[in-house]
């Protein structure tokens, strides 16, 4: 999966530890937690690529409103629920601006 995603996107030198590989088995949600910098995103790439599943990530700037987030929820599930894609859904610490985003994310997950 690595040398494909190296060839259609960025060539990758890291290396996996069989832990992130249990996690490559698909239908499922996953909360990767760490420090900055210990490859989250990558790995998230990597198994989204291996799928065949397109990457989703907000693009926050300062005027990134609730407005637009709610927007973007709306795309991505309507991109995986009516059109039948598979998707992954990458949100970021960095990502959740206004506090009512975590809330609206919460309400996805409980329901």
């Amino acid at each position: 999966g690595i040398v494909l995603y190296g060839r259609d996107n960025r060539e990758l030198d890291i290396l996996l530890f069989p832990e992130v590989l249990d996690y490559i088995s698909p239908g499922g949600s996953l909360l990767l937690a760490g420090r900055s910098g210990v490859g989250r995103r990558t790995a998230t790439c990597v198994v989204s690529h291996m799928h065949g599943a397109s990457l989703f990530t907000p693009k926050i700037s300062r005027s990134y409103s609730l407005k637009h987030f709610k927007s973007d929820l709306k795309t991505v599930m309507q991109s995986a629920a009516v059109d039948g894609q598979q998707v992954v859904l990458l949100l970021e610490d960095h990502q959740f601006v206004h506090p009512s985003f975590l809330e609206m994310v919460n309400s996805l997950l409980s329901s």
